[in-house]
């Protein structure tokens, strides 16, 4: 138990200190609610890493290299709403609305 405790320290403070932004939004991210703005997301989030252009913009935050996938934002382009939101590759969406 005490190894394990000792790990998990050590790969929080690794990512706090080497990934400081991806640390952050991971545990910012969650906190987003539904009908954010744009704005308000890269507000929140930092700017995008990259942009997914397919019908809705698809927007890839920083993440910790230890998650399975990036934080995913589907941007309603018309309105700039957040339609969808992932902070985790891995289950469902954390949240989605219908513009």
């Amino acid at each position: 138990m005490c190894c394990l405790l000792l790990i998990f320290v050590g790969v929080d403070t690794y990512l706090r200190l080497q990934e400081p932004l991806a640390y952050r939004n991971s545990s910012v991210c969650p906190k987003l609610r539904p009908e954010i703005s744009l704005v308000e997301l890269k507000s929140a989030l930092g700017e995008p890493v990259y942009v997914e252009r397919k019908g809705n913009d698809w927007l890839y935050f920083a993440t910790p290299s230890i998650h399975a996938g990036a934080i995913t934002a589907e941007v309603d382009l018309v309105w700039e709403k957040v339609i969808a939101l992932r902070c985790y590759e891995d289950g469902p969406p954390t949240w989605t609305i219908t513009p």
